[in-house]
């Protein structure tokens, strides 16, 4: 292993420097004496002492060790007993502690200053100590950032900034961003060669003040020592950095949260390192990101790459900028330059982060962007678009950026620091039109005065009249628009203002002026479920008049859900005048987040099944395979029974796996364009001779009803599913069950076929409707259901592309709807099951290839393949059975397992292809998303599926039909 060096400063020299001839041990400040009774002596007692008594001040005398400490600084951090302290320390005693290296034991004295910083009077060093010699823990525990805590991390370095005070190393590691800065004032040609290279570091973890919001944002660990940094496997890493373009005494341009430009060039900046404008850096640009495998690709271009490694060169150089125009930079493609450019004002606009200018010259629009002030208010907009009227000319500095295809139609960006820096060439002429009309108004109006007073006051109390009336018009459109109901209060707290939509909300009408806040409270509060909390909210609005604030109540009369908001009301001097209140109806939004939740919810357990029920197929497997090879056994009689119920729980155990496939969505769907009619009359006939006399078993199907693409197995499944829970739901007694089948429309779907499985059974509660489809959950008695029927249902239906809801009413019935999208293919007959067995001959016995990556699948499988007289070679992996095939002596079949790790199932089929395209192969697994996408394959579809667990009359039957007839 590689480490940086550090050669540690001999402390008896540094003794020297101090105290002559200072041996280990002695004091290099005041003496200390022998702890005192009372004295804290380490960081577990500190912290407990300080929980009993935060505001009381202890005397501490306890042996550290050196964790970190920067030169400049006036405080070092320390550990004892795998916590740390930052101390603070005397300007004397600092200039020691610097000379220390990291792990360095040290006597510390002093007393507690607060609960951050601990004051050292007295520092004694021990012993010199290393790196290991400090507790540290990973950066992440439990899912979150050890802050202020001694840590390790290992990672590959993604850039590398050095500066004349530090060096600055940014990681990215799933998701996780964090920087390391070691703090130097000596500059490494090494630290560049660490950009794509896996390292291991140890330091403190801080997290940025700028970086609030998200906890694992502006993470950083804070080194003293270049021997806190080791790389990990160097030879390795070394072949794996990717050659760099190397640029040289860069002028820094412009940088913000998201650009950095330099002259000529465009980058993403390096996290939490902020350059200035006149910064002069080295740079190194490498591909973006490494590839998933670890090697850096090689097909980066100049424009995806990105800084590997900064070096400051210096800072506060001049910038200059060449006077041009909009037409010079498009036809020379001068972008990332400094541009002083003239052009006409077309427009100012203003958000929170920018304020821009769109401007236009010789026939080419462009924008200019300028960083907005912390408050972007209407004093500030008013200002600069007087400054900066529509049509005026001006000439400004900037970056020439880029500009995005679809940002205002742009040509180009001309990114600036200051507006106030704008220089303003002409502005243009005021017409001064109306002015002149209203004074010749105003001059006939005095002559006329003493004739016309009376007409022209009517007329101006008439113009007020229907001005306040528009006003008061739009208004009331515009609150209505917003939201679907107003009160204004005024100072007495009565009703100034409402609407309708308010009074049909509480039910009651509202007399403005008369009605008060109390009233209004009684009613509306006796709307929602926690009137209690509406009160509270209602009187503390009033209570204080600066309160602006949106709560949410879910409301009893209707049921449903509305957004409260309220705030004060000022008039234009800034006076409070009352309060407003806004009601909006928000019961859409709640319903769909819950439904979002749900959907969410499903999917995760989806996935969880999925994977537990393939693992199950294997071990089911091996079970069946062993049984059949006992019952095969002359001498199996005496446990025949035994071996049946064993038999007889694997078929339960498989199909309750099948359903767990099903829902989550890995089974194989065989999908055929069929009718619906035929499907349906099959389930009918099976249904009259399983549910008895006392059930009312109908259909009522459509004569012309539109084909669809289903499987018709799984479909058929799932009707006798539905009406086998509709027999259940009868309880015992006399009733009805139906199956309808119509054309129809869907909103997201088209043109379905609609089926409904209706029955007048006991219904289902309203508060478990949203749970029926939920897997494992069920509404029977325990050990009468396994809560996967509907849950299957809903996965078949899905897989189809169609949907599936319950409507019941409780007590009263029950009706399951599904809707399947119409096919425009010709329909083809529903095949009829049959049942019989193949016949127990074997025709040619065979020489199989059996590839799987489980020890016990393969030898049961070939005991299985034994028993039915055919030779059989066994290999684990695809790797071993690829170089088995390439034997001298061929192989008739090969039977292939899909789900390996290293070299996977589908890796292993395209070599087989390849090495022979002739051999049959059979795909084995317990589900087949990609066995199914191999199907529409032609040079990667197999020869045939089976389907885990399987059965030796199964694969006798799958093997026959590759015997070729005699």
């Amino acid at each position: 292993m590689w480490f940086f060096v550090h050669l540690k400063s001999n402390w008896i020299l540094c003794g020297l420097l101090v105290f002559s001839f200072s041996p280990a041990g002695s004091l290099i400040a005041n003496s200390i004496e022998a702890s005192e009774a009372g004295v804290i002596t380490s960081f577990p007692e500190m912290r407990s002492r300080m929980r009993e008594s935060p505001a009381q001040s202890f005397p501490f005398d306890i042996k550290v060790r050196l964790a970190f400490v920067s030169p400049g600084w006036n405080r070092f951090r320390v550990q004892n007993e795998g916590l740390g302290r930052w101390c603070t320390i005397s300007a004397e005693l600092q200039s020691v502690v610097e000379k220390c290296t990291i792990g360095d034991q040290l006597r510390i004295r002093g007393h507690i200053v607060h609960q951050g910083f601990i004051q050292v009077d007295d520092l004694e060093f021990l012993a010199e100590g290393l790196n290991r010699d400090l507790t540290s823990i990973p950066v992440v525990q439990d899912g979150e950032p050890q802050l202020w805590r001694y840590v390790e991390y290992e990672g590959i370095v993604e850039s590398v900034f050095e500066s004349p005070s530090q060096i600055q190393f940014t990681f990215r590691d799933n998701g996780l961003q964090l920087c390391a800065k070691l703090h130097t004032t000596t500059s490494d040609s090494a630290s560049y060669q660490l950009a794509g290279k896996r390292v291991k570091l140890w330091g403190y973890l801080e997290k940025d003040a700028g970086f609030a919001n998200d906890p694992f944002d502006g993470l950083r660990i804070l080194m003293m020592s270049r021997d806190q940094l080791q790389i990990v496997d160097p030879e390795e890493a070394a072949a794996k950095i990717p050659e760099a373009d190397v640029l040289t005494d860069k002028v820094v341009l412009f940088q913000d949260s998201d650009h950095l430009i330099l002259d000529g060039y465009r980058l993403s900046p390096i996290p939490q390192i902020v350059l200035s404008p006149g910064d002069l850096v080295d740079v190194s640009l490498v591909p973006v990101v490494p590839e998933s495998d670890g090697e850096w690709s090689k097909q980066a271009s100049a424009e995806n790459k990105r800084v590997g490694w900064m070096h400051l060169v210096s800072v506060g150089n001049t910038l200059r900028a060449k006077e041009t125009t909009p037409q010079a930079i498009l036809q020379s493609q001068a972008f990332y330059q400094n541009a002083t450019l003239e052009s006409t004002v077309e427009e100012i606009l203003f958000d929170v982060r920018h304020t821009t200018l769109r401007l236009s010259e010789g026939g080419v629009n462009y924008v200019a962007l300028f960083p907005a002030p912390e408050s972007v208010d209407w004093t500030y907009i008013s200002t600069q678009r007087k400054r900066y009227p529509v049509g005026s000319r001006i000439k400004l500095t900037g970056v020439v950026d880029v500009a995005d295809a679809d940002f205002m139609n742009a040509a180009f960006l001309l990114r600036g620091d200051e507006l106030d820096k704008i220089q303003i060439l002409v502005i243009p002429l005021q017409w001064t039109l109306a002015q002149l009309k209203w004074a010749f108004l105003l001059l006939g109006g005095i002559l006329i005065v003493v004739l016309l007073w009376q007409f022209s006051l009517r007329r101006q109390v008439l113009a007020a009249t229907q001005e306040l009336r528009s006003l008061n018009a739009r208004v009331s459109a515009a609150t209505r628009a917003v939201r679907d109901g107003i009160l204004v209060f005024d100072l007495d707290r009565k009703v100034s203002q409402t609407d309708e939509d308010l009074e049909r909300i509480i039910g009651e009408s509202i007399d403005l002026g008369v009605t008060d806040a109390i009233v209004l409270r009684t009613h509306l509060g006796a709307r929602f479920s926690r009137t209690a909390a509406f009160n509270n909210f209602w009187q503390a609005a009033f209570d204080n008049p600066a309160l602006t604030k949106t709560n949410e109540f879910e409301t009893v009369s209707p049921a449903g859900w509305l957004s409260v908001y309220t705030a004060p009301v000022f008039d234009d001097e800034g006076v409070y005048f009352g309060r407003i209140w806004t009601f909006d109806d928000i019961t859409q939004r709640k319903r769909f987040e819950e439904e979002c939740v749900q959907s969410q919810k499903i999917r995760a357990i989806g996935r969880l099944a999925g994977g537990v029920a393939h693992d199950f197929n294997n071990l089911l497997h091996v079970i069946g395979a062993s049984l059949d090879q006992v019952v095969a056994a002359p001498d199996s009689s005496t446990v025949a029974e035994p071996i049946a119920i064993a038999s007889a729980a694997v078929k339960r155990a498989s199909d309750i796996t099948h359903h767990l496939l099903t829902f989550s969505r890995r089974s194989t769907l065989s999908k055929k364009t069929i009718q619906v009619t035929e499907l349906i009359d099959q389930v009918a006939g099976l249904m009259r001779s399983t549910l008895g006399a006392d059930v009312d078993f109908r259909t009522d199907v459509s004569k012309d009803l539109w084909p669809v693409e289903a499987d018709a197995g799984q479909l058929e499944q799932v009707l006798i599913n539905l009406c086998l829970n509709a027999r259940d739901a009868l309880r015992k007694r006399p009733g009805v069950i139906r199956i309808h089948a119509e054309n129809s429309t869907f909103d997201k779907i088209g043109q379905t076929v609609k089926i409904r499985v209706c029955d007048n059974g006991g219904g289902i509660p309203h508060e478990m409707l949203d749970k029926i489809f939920e897997p494992f959950f069920t509404t029977k008695e325990i050990g009468e259901g396994t809560g996967l029927g509907l849950a299957t249902a809903l996965g078949v239906i899905e897989q189809h592309g169609g949907r599936i809801f319950c409507e019941s009413v409780y007590q009263k019935g029950t009706e399951i709807v599904i809707h399947l999208p119409k096919s425009d293919k010709p329909a083809v007959p529903v095949p009829v099951k049959n049942h019989s067995l193949a016949s127990e001959e074997v025709r040619r016995p065979k020489r199989v290839l059996l590839i799987d990556d489980d020890d016990m699948v393969l030898r049961s499988t070939s005991l299985m393949l034994q028993r039915l007289h055919h030779d059989v070679v066994c290999a684990i992996g695809g790797q071993a059975g690829l170089e088995l095939l390439g034997a001298d002596k061929p192989f008739d079949v090969v039977m292939l397992d899909l789900t390996m790790p290293e070299m996977s199932g589908l890796e292993t089929l395209e070599a087989i292809r390849k090495q022979n395209a002739e051999i049959p192969v059979i795909i084995c697994s317990g589900y087949s998303e990609d066995a199914e996408q191999l199907i529409h394959q032609k040079e990667m579809r197999p020869d045939a599926f089976l389907a885990k667990p399987f059965r030796s009359k199964d694969l006798r039957e799958i093997l026959l039909a590759f015997d070729s007839p005699k």
